[in-house]
C-alpha cells in the first residue's frame, strides 16, 4: 500500500507478506466450504436415509410380487426392476379382474343352476354368494316355473340371446326373479321370489306367469305354456318347487298351449280322498326322470307315509300298492329300462308296507343311476357332433360362434362355456388350432402357394394370419416349408 502526504510532500509504503494479508480471507473461505460441504453432505445423508424408509415399502412389495411368481411360474424373474415389476403386475392384475368381471354372469347363471337342480344343500353357502354378487331376494317364500322351449319352433340365436337377456333378471313390484337355460332339457327355468304372504302368492304368480309370456311372445313370436311350482320357504329347498313345475310341464296335454299348469291344481284331479296324493306321485316320477335320488326317496318316503295312516279295507290297500308299482313300471318303460329279477319278486310277493318300500328304493337307485348315466352319454354325443360339426366346416369363412350356436338351437354364452370345458380353449382359439394344423399340414405335403393355402382354411387376411403363425411358431409361413418340406 502507498499514500503521500499533502502536507509534508512525503511518500509512505506499506508492505506485507501475501499470506498475511489475505489470511483471514483464505481462513474464511475455507470456513464456508467447509460448512457447505457438511451441509450438502448432510442433505445427502438425510435424503438416503428418508428414500430408503420411503423405498422400504415398495421393496417389499416387489419381493412379494417375485414370490407370486415363484409360486405361479416356477421361476423368479429378477431381471426387471422393482417399478416394472409392480407396473407389471399391477396391469396383470387389471386384467384378472376384467375376466373375473366377464365370468360374473357365467358364475352367477351356474350358482342358479345348481340351486334350481337341488345341488346345493348349504343355506350359509347360498347366503355368502347372494351377498358376495349383491343379488337381492326380497322375501323368504320362492317358487320355479319353467318353460319348454319347443324344438318345433325355431328360434333364432338373436332372438334367443336376447329372451335369456331378459329373462335372466325380472323385476315387479312384489317379486324377482333369476332365469337360466337348462340345455339338457331344453328348458328356461326362473326362480322367483317374494315377500308377499301366502294370501297373494296366487297373483304374484299369475303376474310372473304373464310377464315372462309377454317377453317370449315379443322376442320369439308365440306364447309358450308356462309350468308354476307350488311356493317353498327358503331357497335351499326351490329344487322341490323345481321338479313340480317341470312335472306341471309334462301334463300340459291337458290343457291349451299358451296357458299356465299349476302343479298346485293337480292335486284337483285325483277323485276321492282315500287314494294317496297324486301330487307326490307325480314329484316321485319327475324326481326319477331327473335322477334326483334324494327328492325320489323323499316323495316316496310321504307316500308311504300316508298309506300307512289310511283305514281302508285290505283289496282297497293292495290296489293303491299296485298302482304306485305300476307308476314305477310305467316309468321304467318309458326310458326302456329292464326290471332286475331280485326286484321283481319283491313287487309282486311283498306282504308288508316295509318291504314294499325296500323293493322300491333299489328301483329309485337303479333309475337315478341311469338316468345319471344317460346325462352323461348325452352330453358326450352332443360334444361329439358338435366336435364333427366344426371339423367339417373349419375351414369356411363365415364360420362364427353364432352360427354353431343357431345350428345346434342353444345360447351363445352356453356353447362357449361348453367349449371351454371340453377343449380348454375358447371356440376362435380351438378353430384357429386347426387351421394352424391343416396349414401346417399342407405346406409340408403339398406344392400351393402360401396364399391358396391360407385361403384354404378359411382365411381372407393373409397378411394377419401370417403374424399370427408367426408369433405361435417362432418363424414364418415360408422358412416352415423350407424346413419340414
Amino acid at each position: 500500500m502507498q499514500a503521500k502526504s499533502n502536507l509534508t510532500g512525503w511518500s509512505y509504503v506499506i508492505v506485507m507478506p501475501t499470506d498475511q494479508f489475505l489470511g483471514r480471507v483464505l481462513e474464511m473461505r475455507t470456513f464456508v466450504l467447509l460448512v457447505c460441504g457438511a451441509v450438502v453432505a448432510f442433505g445427502i445423508l438425510i435424503a438416503v436415509l428418508l428414500s430408503t424408509r420411503q423405498y422400504r415399502p415398495i421393496r417389499n412389495i416387489a419381493d412379494y410380487v417375485r414370490t407370486l411368481q415363484v409360486w405361479t411360474h416356477g421361476n423368479d424373474d429378477s431381471r426387471h426392476n422393482e417399478l416394472d415389476l409392480i407396473r407389471d403386475s399391477v396391469q396383470a392384475t387389471r386384467d384378472l379382474m376384467k375376466r373375473i368381471d366377464e365370468q360374473r354372469p357365467i358364475v352367477r347363471e351356474q350358482f342358479f343352476v345348481r340351486l334350481i337342480l337341488g345341488s346345493i344343500k348349504d343355506e350359509e353357502e347360498t347366503i355368502a354368494f347372494l351377498s358376495r354378487e349383491n343379488l337381492a331376494l326380497p322375501g323368504e317364500n320362492c317358487f320355479v316355473t319353467v318353460i319348454q322351449m319347443d324344438r318345433s319352433e325355431y328360434i333364432s340365436t338373436q332372438n334367443r340371446e336376447e329372451l335369456l337377456r331378459r329373462l335372466s333378471e325380472i323385476s315387479m313390484t312384489d317379486a324377482v326373479g333369476y332365469g337360466v337355460e337348462l340345455i339338457p332339457d331344453q328348458s328356461i327355468a326362473i326362480l322367483i321370489s317374494t315377500g308377499c304372504n301366502e294370501s297373494c302368492l296366487r297373483q304374484v304368480q299369475e303376474d310372473i306367469a304373464d310377464e315372462i309370456a309377454r317377453l317370449f311372445e315379443h322376442c320369439c313370436g308365440f306364447r309358450p305354456t308356462v309350468g308354476m311350482g307350488s311356493p317353498v320357504s327358503g331357497l335351499i329347498h326351490v329344487n322341490r318347487s323345481y321338479i313340480e313345475a317341470s312335472a306341471a310341464m309334462e301334463q300340459s296335454g291337458r290343457i291349451r298351449k299358451g296357458e299356465i299348469v299349476y302343479f298346485a291344481d293337480m292335486s284337483e284331479w285325483q277323485e276321492g280322498s282315500e287314494w294317496y296324493p297324486i301330487e307326490e306321485q307325480i314329484r316321485l316320477v319327475q324326481s326319477m326322470k331327473q335322477g334326483n335320488n334324494t327328492a325320489a326317496k323323499t316323495a316316496l318316503a310321504n307316500i308311504m307315509h300316508d298309506l300307512e295312516g289310511k283305514e281302508v279295507s285290505l283289496f282297497y290297500f293292495r290296489c293303491m300298492s299296485f298302482d304306485l308299482i305300476n307308476t314305477f313300471l310305467r316309468t321304467m318303460n318309458e326310458m326302456k329300462l329292464g326290471i332286475p329279477q331280485e326286484y321283481r319278486s319283491h313287487l309282486a310277493e311283498f306282504t308288508t308296507l316295509k318291504q314294499l318300500d325296500a323293493g322300491m328304493t333299489g328301483l329309485i337307485d337303479l333309475i337315478c343311476d341311469y338316468v345319471q348315466a344317460n346325462k352323461e352319454s348325452k352330453n358326450t354325443a352332443m360334444g361329439t357332433e358338435i366336435f364333427q360339426y366344426i371339423e367339417q366346416h373349419y375351414q369356411e369363412y363365415d364360420l362364427s360362434l353364432e352360427k354353431i350356436a343357431d345350428h345346434f338351437q342353444m345360447s351363445i354364452s352356453y356353447f362357449s362355456r361348453y367349449m371351454k370345458d371340453q377343449t380348454g380353449y375358447t371356440f376362435t382359439e380351438y378353430v384357429t388350432h386347426l387351421r394352424m394344423e391343416e396349414v401346417k399340414r399342407l405346406l409340408k405335403n403339398s406344392d400351393l402357394t402360401i396364399k391358396d393355402i391360407v385361403a384354404s382354411v378359411g382365411y381372407s387376411d393373409v397378411s394377419n394370419f401370417m403374424r399370427k403363425f408367426k408369433n405361435t411358431e417362432g418363424i414364418t409361413l415360408g422358412q416352415y416349408r423350407k424346413l419340414y418340406s
